[in-house]
């Protein structure tokens, strides 16, 4: 038993330890770190094992915890995110086969994973799906496009905008960014097109 425990602590050091160290997230876990690393530092850290049992389960706990609040953090913000699509004008036509192909690529932008589990790593569970949610919307929405324009004889047209993170200082510069709006965007309109602004 005295083997097993000082094993376990030794993954739970190299694995649960680590990522939570990696990511941040040891506040109030001082005195159990403290001890689990000065008992695997000495010679015989099978001496008195079980003393370590209730800091292994605490930090194992705060690694499920931390784990989990990942987890549902990313499938709120990944169900939001195909609410938005799901509101576009149009979604309501498409038949179930159409929807799933519209929505599949959010669903894949989420980490197939558990609270248990320890790969991918904290870290990389978090930055993946940051990394992918903004592109698996943007795909969403082009594949609704095409199933608009297929399903209806209106054509949606994207259009980008270029004004994400533009600074406006005068009403003259909004007047004239409006304009340019619409002289980019009217076009479409007049031929029957809708006009998605990117």
């Amino acid at each position: 038993e005295a083997i097993d425990t000082v094993k376990r602590a030794g993954r739970i050091k190299d694995h649960e330890l680590a990522q939570l160290q990696a990511i941040g997230e040891l506040s109030g876990l001082d005195e159990e770190v403290t001890l689990l690393t000065e008992r695997l530092a000495t010679e015989r850290p099978w001496k008195d094992a079980a003393s370590m049992l209730p800091a292994l389960d605490k930090i194992r706990a705060r690694y499920v915890e931390v784990r989990k609040g990942i987890i549902q953090r990313q499938t709120i913000e990944a169900e939001s995110e195909r609410n938005k699509v799901k509101m576009r004008p149009g979604f309501a036509q498409l038949d179930a086969d159409a929807a799933h192909r519209v929505l599949r690529p959010i669903a894949e932008a989420t980490v197939d994973t558990t609270a248990e589990a320890l790969a991918p790593t904290l870290v990389e569970l978090r930055d993946r799906f940051s990394g992918r949610i903004g592109q698996a919307v943007e795909v969403a929405n082009e594949r609704l496009d095409d199933e608009l324009s297929r399903k209806t004889e209106t054509q949606v047209v994207r259009v980008e905008s270029h004004i994400r993170g533009m600074e406006v200082t005068s009403r003259e510069q909004l007047k004239g960014l409006l304009n340019e709006l619409e002289e980019r965007i009217g076009p479409h309109l007049d031929r029957g097109a809708r006009v998605r602004i990117t």
